[in-house]
């Protein structure tokens, strides 16, 4: 499947259609390198958006016909989810910038998976986002700057494993400094902006950043 490091960024449009977010629509650019997971296709073909990839077992969608690019047919059975598969694929490719969307939606568990998605994304020495119509989600092990949405939100910091120390938040309605976030206390649940971007840093973990809509 070769390399594909003329593209800067990953764009994964995944099988929740009503959770991909039309804000994605504005950002893609012809530099952007595009996998859709099963259903995803659907809605990439609808805005007119031509994949590079289609990867999936289509238990959820049609076999995708007269489509102008790669098709990747997986197995029902399987240990990977088809997000799963698309983003080994990136990986494979050497993309360290993702995107994803049209991944939370319809079922806990399935969202849950996204968010191991994402920490392997993050362990693989990329970024990864995923911007979904009612949520954006985030996750570092380090630094990042979160850039207050069009809407509403509430802010929620939580962290992925045990323990998170040395944790900072500022640019928030409740800031933090040099605090341990842990997994049987929800410390960092419902916070907001109070300025057009909030920081997040930590010093020991991983934290997982979600961005709600009232």
């Amino acid at each position: 499947m070769g390399k594909a490091l003329a593209y800067e960024r990953v764009i994964i449009f995944g099988g929740q259609i009503s959770e991909i977010s039309t804000e994605v629509l504005n950002i893609i650019t012809k530099n952007d390198f595009i996998i859709c997971a099963d259903k995803g296709y659907e809605f990439a073909l609808k805005n007119k958006i031509t994949p590079n990839i289609i990867v999936g077992d289509f238990d959820s969608a049609p076999y995708p016909d007269n489509v102008n690019c790669e098709i990747v047919k997986l197995p029902t059975v399987k240990d990977d989810t088809d997000l799963n598969y698309a983003v080994k694929l990136a990986k494979d490719k050497g993309f360290k910038s993702f995107i994803l969307t049209g991944v939370t939606g319809g079922r806990l568990d399935q969202t849950y998976a996204t968010i191991f998605t994402m920490n392997f994304i993050l362990k693989s020495g990329a970024q990864v986002t995923v911007i979904d119509n009612n949520v954006k989600l985030y996750i570092t092990n380090d630094n990042l700057t979160i850039p207050m949405p069009r809407y509403d939100c509430h802010l929620s910091v939580f962290p992925i494993g045990e323990m998170a120390e040395g944790v900072d938040i500022s640019g928030a309605k409740y800031t933090l400094n040099n605090a341990t976030l842990t997994n049987d206390f929800p410390l960092g649940v419902s916070n907001e902006f109070s300025d057009n971007a909030v920081t997040v840093n930590v010093k020991s973990g991983t934290l997982l950043i979600m961005v709600v809509k009232k």
